[in-house]
């Protein structure tokens, strides 16, 4: 009798051991799935860059000027948005609805588009950019159609963006043109990112909002920047409410998602999110609303491939706002304070060459040198 409760004993315990090694198994191959399904989680929200002690890994900025143009014809007066092509400067005068092209000593060469609604003018631009081939594409997002030029601003065609008709109601508002596809983001809309032909026909929905549209109700606008990772076919897209990046491929297939905390951004966020969700449950919008904050500039990729990103809030006026670095692959590399001769809120940063270029809230522009270690 006592053999036989031995072997009942030892029997137990064989299979105990077994199904404690199944569940393990079934752990590591959940774990395993889940860690393919959001491979990026780990890289949301850093809190310390990788060489946030290291000045020698950090940007340093120099002969920082003011770049005025004294020609009271050309001047520029709102710079919204620019780009860099062979040499070249591209920056939309969102007050004159013209493109003005400058050379890299910033003296004035030639104006693309004029206002108008016409082929070839310019109106309500949100966005525009220049392709490898050298075409300039400014999006009217309340027409949905792209206004295409030679970058020597002869006028070229006019696209029509045919936007899904369950969503018709969207309105374009960022851009990047590839090869053979057209990518567009929406100011508000349950696709957040669609792929289009290079004619304007749609071809597939790539990213969808996260968070359903309240109808009546208030909405946080999508706040999407798109660009091409250099020498990928990768996008990046960056959201500059949430301050988060995504890298995708041209299929939308989610390749990382990657952030950096900050306090009081996030203090921010929380409360206005929390401001519209109370007005949304007390029902103060008897229409569909949208409201959108940029608390994140644009972003910018210097030659060496570092991204940059400038935080816009700050608790003071004396306290510098910081610029945020992060590496291609998603690591956050460090924070540093933007250059201090630009006393005024800096809100978006662009790149080209060894150059900086700074647009501030009063619409300066500003340009400084900068390189690695000071």
């Amino acid at each position: 009798r006592d053999e036989a409760k031995m072997v009942t004993k030892s029997f137990c315990s064989k299979q105990s051991r077994k199904r404690n090694s199944k569940e393990i198994l079934i752990f590591l191959l959940i774990y395993l799935i889940s860690s393919n399904l959001h491979p990026s989680d780990s890289l949301l929200k850093q809190r310390k860059g990788v060489y946030q002690d290291r000045e020698d890994k950090k940007i340093h900025f120099s002969e920082i000027r003011k770049i005025e143009i004294k020609d009271e014809d050309v001047a520029f007066w709102r710079v919204s948005a620019a780009n860099y092509y062979e040499n070249k400067l591209f920056l939309f005068d969102s007050r004159k609805n013209t493109i003005v092209v400058l050379d890299d000593q910033f003296n004035f060469l030639y104006s693309i588009g004029r206002p108008g609604q016409g082929p070839g003018d310019i109106e309500n631009v949100s966005d525009f950019c220049i392709d490898d081939r050298g075409l300039v594409y400014a999006l009217n997002p309340f027409a949905k159609r792209l206004e295409v030029f030679y970058a020597d601003g002869e006028f070229k065609e006019r696209i029509q963006i045919n936007v899904p008709s369950h969503i018709s109601f969207s309105h374009p508002d960022s851009l990047y043109v590839g090869k053979d596809r057209i990518f567009i983001g929406y100011s508000l809309s349950p696709n957040l990112v669609d792929a289009f032909t290079i004619k304007g026909e749609f071809i597939k929905t790539l990213l969808n909002r996260p968070d359903p549209i309240e109808v009546p109700g208030i909405n946080l606008g999508n706040s999407t920047e798109i660009k091409l990772i250099p020498d990928t076919n990768h996008l990046l897209l960056f959201n500059t409410f949430e301050g988060v990046f995504k890298i995708i491929d041209e299929e939308g297939k989610i390749i990382r998602t990657f952030s950096a905390f900050n306090q009081h951004h996030q203090e921010e966020v929380k409360k206005i999110k929390g401001h519209i969700s109370e007005s949304n449950v007390n029902k103060k919008s008897p229409r569909i609303n949208i409201q959108r904050f940029n608390l994140w500039s644009n972003f910018g990729i210097s030659h060496d491939q570092e991204i940059f990103t400038i935080l816009l809030l700050r608790r003071t006026k004396e306290e510098p706002q910081k610029i945020y670095a992060f590496s291609v692959k998603g690591e956050f590399l460090y924070a540093t304070p933007a250059p201090t001769p630009i006393s005024e809120q800096v809100n978006k940063i662009y790149f080209f060459k060894d150059n900086a270029l700074f647009w501030t809230h009063e619409y300066e522009l500003y340009l400084a040198k900068f390189k690695k270690g000071g």
